[in-house]
């Protein structure tokens, strides 16, 4: 194996073959200012995945010429890889189908030297596309897990980084502390976000590297990115596809994150016509839990191939905290040669209070045998769905700075007017104590 080294300075080193048991083969060198070509001997003992080439070159210090010592350290990965153990996988799937049927995916293995090995198992999913982009998130490679680079695993410790020229700049520790338990902002809103990702059981190829998979599809328009892993005792392997699932008519609905009780929005409704006919639509809606419509039910639609419609849709949130949902129902589609039922979509939007979370504290000193409740005031318009509390309990007062005492019974808050109750944990003792509570009302 030939290696060409090319150091910023001449100097003299070692070059070397690691893994992470250890150095398995060096060499003293003599790098010239235009580099060396050196060649390295690979041993067969050298089964395994972890091996680097490392290079350490170090200029000497010269007072006459007021340099400094230099060191420079050069790291490659040295791939011994066995591609005799690669199984390719090739995955047949329909390029476009339907939402809410069944996804049939042919696979296929093959190797490129050898025989077929034998009971080759393969694991198969599918996964929103616009998911996996936000991350750029690869198809994962059994046989590159197995064969491919692992991390370096020696550490270099030497003092050249107290004598050597600093140019970079000071590090900066980071740190912090615990989060309150309790959020400023009260309570966050539900939210609801349709993501598709399905994952079949494995299977096992017939003798002539051959299987299906079928993995359930819901309610989703968009791209879908079929993987699949293989592996035998000996081989490992990988495949991917891409599927478009789109219905006839698509029905979106673009509505705000959250609304808070009072609000009053306006959401849009996209119906688009995939088809290549012509299609008069039907198109009902309905709200239930914190949302109410604010108008009458819509007009037929008349859609040309390939044209896209916009409905507004005027609603009212609720008081209340806790999620709304709009209902649509589409009929009246024609397709020759096909039946079809109407299309029914949902759509939530979480619904909050419209005003802040507030916090209160109190603090009381408790005798052997008594116990504590919130303030009645402290619980005036409280918000039942909403209200969380906390307690810190301690055996000495605030001024004599005792620690958290860690044995408590419980504290019942209840609010006032209401059949809502919460057990907070820390109140009761055989001693004199502090209790602190800390709630949210709205």
């Amino acid at each position: 194996m030939k290696l060409h080294i090319a150091a910023p300075v001449a100097g003299k080193g070692y070059a070397m073959v690691e893994s992470s048991d250890g150095p398995l083969w060096w060499q003293a060198i003599d790098v010239p200012a235009q580099g060396l070509e050196l060649t390295i001997p690979v041993d067969k003992t050298w089964n395994r995945h972890d091996l680097y080439l490392s290079t350490l070159v170090v200029r000497p210090g010269d007072k006459s010429r007021s340099a400094t010592p230099k060191r420079a350290v050069g790291l490659l990965h040295l791939p011994l890889g066995d591609e005799n153990r690669r199984l390719d996988l090739a995955l047949e799937s329909p390029a476009k189908m339907r939402p809410n049927q069944p996804l049939t995916v042919r696979v296929k293995a093959s190797v490129k030297h050898g025989e077929m090995p034998k009971q080759i198992n393969v694991l198969a999913s599918a996964v929103d596309s616009g998911v996996l982009n936000i991350t750029d998130y690869a198809t994962p490679d059994p046989w590159q897990a197995f064969f491919g680079q692992k991390r370096y695993g020696a550490d270099i410790y030497d003092i050249y980084g107290q004598v050597i020229e600093g140019q970079g700049r000071l590090a900066a520790l980071r740190f912090g502390g615990d989060g309150d338990d309790l959020k400023r902002g009260g309570k966050p809103p539900v939210n609801h976000v349709n993501i598709i990702a399905q994952q079949a059981q494995p299977i096992t190829l017939n003798e002539q590297g051959e299987g299906v998979v079928t993995l359930p599809i819901g309610d989703f328009n968009g791209e879908l990115r079929v993987m699949a892993q293989a592996w035998t005792a000996d081989d490992f392997g990988r495949g991917e596809s891409k599927v478009v699932v789109a219905a006839p008519v698509i029905a979106e609905l673009n509505m705000p994150r959250f609304l808070a009780g009072g609000d009053v929005s306006r959401l849009v409704l996209d119906v688009t016509n995939l088809t290549d006919r012509p299609q008069t639509l039907n198109i009902a809606l309905a709200a239930s839990g914190l949302l109410e419509l604010l108008s009458q039910q819509p007009q037929p639609v008349n859609l040309a191939p390939g044209v896209r419609t916009t409905l507004f849709v005027p609603v009212r949130a609720l008081e209340g905290f806790g999620e709304g949902e709009i209902q649509a129902t589409i009929s009246g589609l024609n397709l020759p040669g096909e039946t079809l039922g109407a299309q029914h979509k949902q759509w939530q939007i979480g619904v909050r209070p419209a005003w802040p979370a507030q916090t209160v504290n109190s603090g009381i000193a408790l005798a052997p045998g008594e116990s504590w409740h919130v303030p009645e005031q402290h619980l005036a318009n409280v918000s039942p769905a909403t209200f969380t509390g906390t307690t810190a309990v301690k055996r000495k007062t605030a001024a004599q700075s005792g620690a958290l005492h860690s044995r408590a019974e419980s504290i019942s808050v209840r609010v006032p007017g209401t059949n809502h109750q919460r057990v907070i944990p820390g109140a009761v003792y055989q001693c004199r104590s502090i209790a602190v509570a800390r709630y949210y009302r709205r």
